[in-house]
């Protein structure tokens, strides 16, 4: 992606809840360097999900989604771990999206 993202686009989807059709939300991305994104997405605690996460460009091209997968959390300790590796993830995805070097 050559312009710089514009938009972060999540689908969040719970394999528990098989009548309920994924969630999408989009955040804007103004000129960003680093930095963390806080959401009040509601999520339960006892159930799957599986968060697919793009960002778009100033002419609205997506980049390929990655999908981070959750299982329902068993005490804080798998909260923490789970949340930490998930958000690891996440900062690398956008720092590559913004064209950062590692």
């Amino acid at each position: 992606m050559s312009a710089p993202p514009t938009r972060l686009i999540a689908t969040v989807n719970s394999a528990d809840e098989k009548d309920s059709p994924p969630s999408v939300y989009r955040f804007a991305l103004k000129q960003v360097v680093s930095g963390s994104l806080q959401t009040d997405i509601p999520l339960e605690p006892t159930k799957h999900y599986d968060v697919s996460v793009a960002v778009t460009d100033a002419k609205n091209r997506p980049t390929a989604a990655l999908v981070f997968v959750f299982a329902p959390s068993t005490g804080l300790r798998g909260v923490v771990g789970r949340v930490g590796a998930a958000f690891g993830r996440l900062v690398h995805f956008v720092r590559r999206a913004f064209g950062a070097r590692e």
